[in-house]
């Protein structure tokens, strides 16, 4: 991907992707990647922190197994994040103790973390600033939207909650 010059865009999406991402991203200047509905998986690459300029990122419907992408705060520009469905699992509320002051997503606007198994408190003071919408469809989710001190909803434009009868 470092090669490739003047292309801010790419779109993978339901190509019949299958395997793993390469984990030897040296350079990037993508500012959007959809490798969304393949058949990918194991784990996303940590090289993927080199897309400095990155503002979309839409992983959803393939396989992958991970956890919690922390190390993705690394990207300033990161304000859509799409990890759905997914086999990503883990408890987000260590990763709090763990990674407090390094896992803050300021310029994230949209993320998509419905029908993953994360489990715990996202907290949305700390971490999400910027959040106008989160999605969750899945009613029997372990994962909650912590609105610390707040809890104001004040920058959301959109928020679906699963899909109830």
């Amino acid at each position: 991907m470092e090669n490739v010059k003047g292309m801010q865009s790419l779109n993978l999406k339901e190509t019949q992707l299958f395997g793993e991402f390469p984990d030897n991203i040296k350079k990037c200047s993508f500012e959007a990647l959809d490798f969304s509905g393949n058949w990918i998986e194991g784990k996303l690459p940590r090289s993927l922190s080199a897309c400095k300029d990155l503002e979309i990122l839409d992983v959803g419907s393939n396989q992958i197994s991970d956890s919690f992408a922390c190390w993705m705060s690394v990207i300033p520009r990161l304000e859509v994040l799409v990890l759905r469905p997914n086999k990503f699992s883990g408890q987000v509320a260590q990763l709090l103790n763990e990674e407090e002051n390094v896992c803050a997503f300021p310029s994230a606007t949209i993320v998509d973390l419905s029908s993953t198994n994360f489990s715990g408190p996202l907290p949305r003071d700390q971490w999400f600033k910027s959040l106008e919408s989160m999605i969750f469809r899945d009613p029997d989710a372990s994962l909650v939207m912590d609105h610390g001190v707040s809890g104001s909803l004040e920058n959301y434009k959109y928020m679906h909650c699963g899909d109830h009868t």
